[in-house]
C-alpha cells in the first residue's frame, strides 16, 4: 500500500493503518529499534510502542514522508525504552550526540528559538555536498548510532580514518551552520 493511503487511514482513525504500517515497515522499524536496544525482546516491546506512538501522532501531525517520520518515532521510542531500563548511561548514542554538540545550534530561550525547518533544510542541503562515504558514515554514526568499530568494519576503513572523517564532517557542518546564521 502507498504511504499516502496509510497516512489517510491514520487520519480516518482506521485501525487498518496500524496493520498496514506493520506489514510494510515492520522489519524496518524492528531493525532501527534493534540497532538501538541491542536485543530482540526489547525490540518486540518497542515495535508495539512505536505503532501506538504512530497512532497517537497522526493526527495531529500529517507527515509528508511516512518512512522518515516512522524512523524518527522508532528512534525516540527505542531511546525512551532504553532510558527507562536505565541502560543509557555511557551508551553509544550519548557519545555520538556529544560529538555533534560542538557543531549544532544552541539557543538560550524559547523567545530566541530557531526555525527547525530552516535547520532541517540546511542540514539536508549540507549532506548533499558530502561524498558518498562521508554522508553514509555521518548518517550511520549520528542517525543510526553505529559505533566507530562497526563503521570501520562496514566501510573497510581503520577506526582512525572513521574518526577523522567524522571530525572533518562535523567541522564542515559547523561552518555551514555559521554561514546560515544557525550556529551560536
Amino acid at each position: 500500500m502507498e504511504d499516502e493511503k496509510i497516512v489517510q487511514l491514520y487520519l480516518q482513525r482506521s485501525e487498518e493503518a496500524i496493520a498496514c504500517t506493520e506489514q510494510k515497515y515492520g522489519a524496518y522499524i524492528g531493525a532501527v529499534s534493534l540497532n538501538i536496544l541491542g536485543n530482540l525482546a526489547d525490540m518486540d516491546e518497542a515495535k508495539n510502542d512505536i505503532l501506538l506512538a504512530m497512532w497517537n501522532s497522526i493526527p495531529p501531525i500529517v507527515p509528508e514522508n511516512l518512512k522518515a517520520f516512522l524512523t524518527t518515532v522508532a528512534r525516540r521510542v527505542s531511546l525512551n525504552l532504553l532510558r527507562s531500563k536505565k541502560r543509557l548511561n555511557g551508551f553509544l548514542l550519548d557519545v555520538s550526540f556529544e560529538e555533534l554538540d560542538e557543531c549544532m545550534p544552541v539557543r538560550a530561550s524559547t523567545e530566541d528559538a530557531f526555525d527547525a525547518e530552516e535547520l532541517k533544510r540546511t542540514i539536508s542541503s549540507f549532506l548533499s555536498t558530502l561524498s558518498d562515504d562521508e554522508r553514509r558514515i555521518f548518517l550511520c554514526r549520528y542517525f543510526y548510532g553505529d559505533s566507530i568499530k562497526k563503521l570501520a568494519k562496514d566501510f573497510y576503513f581503520t577506526q582512525s580514518k572513521i574518526k577523522m572523517t567524522l571530525k572533518r564532517v562535523r567541522e564542515k557542518l559547523r561552518v555551514t551552520l555559521e554561514k546560515e546564521d544557525l550556529y551560536l
